[in-house]
């Protein structure tokens, strides 16, 4: 049996439209709230708010020509797991639409690592757990090339990761590079970088080398000396992002097949 929904009102609309007047003269948070459960109060199970919003994405998602795979939510769901769905239904939409704006793959003509197949190196790329600002538990992906020469090394940030390696990257490129290292290189042989791909249509995309300062007296990098920008990421940095992503049970979004081959391969998001 449908579970049904306690906010249930037969007077929704006048609660409705007392909660928005509210909201037009305040913004405030909890109004906001409480004009949305106002809404919600007109369906009397769960599974009619359910089907409300998961119609409403389909919709949004038809507009721009695609296609939503939802995954299933029962008759008993609660409201936490409608607004969960709805969240990741609504990034998966904007997460593909950004997928065609972003720039391509392409190896910058002044780098001098990180090439799509190179036989002369040694690379492995893992995610890396390190302890962020106030002692938050944080994590990156870490790829290391070795070279003959040099090495490279390269941090990734994840989405809702703690502490971005970007902001503490002396601190984890001294604890790298004597894990990795210091029996093998010259502190100046280590080239550091740091990758950033953000999700969504306003999303960000980043490929940069931290110019580091070595501290030979205390054995640690000390100091940012300067961020270098490069045009574009290479193919073997920019996928790293995809690295561990977990995909199970989340809203798929694909071109309609309608509009597109079936064979385009479906897009899952976090």
């Amino acid at each position: 049996m449908p579970k049904l929904n306690p906010d249930y009102d037969p007077d929704w609309k006048s609660r409705f439209d007392h909660a928005r007047a509210k909201v037009d003269a305040t913004r405030n948070t909890k109004d906001i709230e409480a004009m949305h459960r106002a809404f919600s109060a007109q369906f009397r199970t769960m599974a009619e708010i359910r089907d409300f919003h998961f119609d409403s994405l389909r919709k949004k998602a038809e507009i721009d020509g695609l296609e939503l795979l939802l995954p299933e939510l029962g008759d008993d769901c609660t409201r936490e797991e409608i607004g969960k769905a709805y969240g990741r239904g609504d990034d998966a939409i904007h997460d593909h639409l950004a997928e065609r704006y972003r720039k391509p793959y392409a190896h910058p003509a002044d780098l001098n690592a990180f090439h799509d197949d190179d036989p002369d190196v040694q690379r492995f790329t893992e995610r890396y757990e390190y302890v962020g600002f106030r002692n938050h538990s944080s994590v990156c992906i870490l790829t290391i090339e070795y070279q003959e020469a040099e090495a490279h090394v390269c941090f990734t940030l994840v989405e809702d990761g703690g502490t971005s390696p970007i902001n503490m990257m002396d601190h984890l490129a001294t604890i790298v590079y004597h894990e990795q290292f210091f029996d093998r290189y010259e502190p100046e042989e280590v080239h550091w970088y740091a990758y950033f791909r953000f999700r969504g249509l306003d999303g960000r995309e980043g490929f940069m080398e931290a110019i580091l300062e070595w501290n030979r007296k205390r054995k640690c990098y000390s100091n940012v000396r300067c961020w270098e920008h490069f045009p574009s990421a290479p193919r073997v940095i920019g996928e790293t992002a995809d690295v561990g992503t977990e995909t199970s049970g989340l809203p798929r979004v694909r071109p309609r097949s309608d509009q597109a081959n079936d064979d385009t391969p479906d897009l899952a998001t976090s």
